[in-house]
């Protein structure tokens, strides 16, 4: 990708607390997807829809919040998913 290019942002976890905060929007859904912000719902547990969702991705940046595991299973998740869609950069919520 020529370094002119825009790149494509993933922010997991995005609608939420942190993730809104992250992205200075603490509207809700139905405001963002007016400004032009593409929000789009997934399940961390299916591996192949995640894989679709990720590619052209450049960057993923994690937004989970919390200790519990399936917070952490569904970061893992993400992380293999990315791994196999070729996403360049994987910034995890630790």
């Amino acid at each position: 990708m020529a370094e002119n290019q825009k790149k494509l942002v993933v922010f997991a976890g995005g609608s939420g607390g942190l993730g809104r905060h992250i992205v200075d929007d603490p509207s809700s859904l139905a405001d963002q997807t007016r400004e032009g912000v593409d929000v789009v719902k997934v399940n961390y547990s299916d591996h192949q829809s995640l894989l679709v969702e990720l590619q052209g991705v450049h960057t993923v940046i994690s937004c989970f919040i919390g200790i519990e595991e399936s917070s952490m299973v569904s970061q893992l998740n993400l992380l293999d998913a990315c791994l196999e869609a070729k996403v360049k950069r994987f910034v995890p919520s630790e």
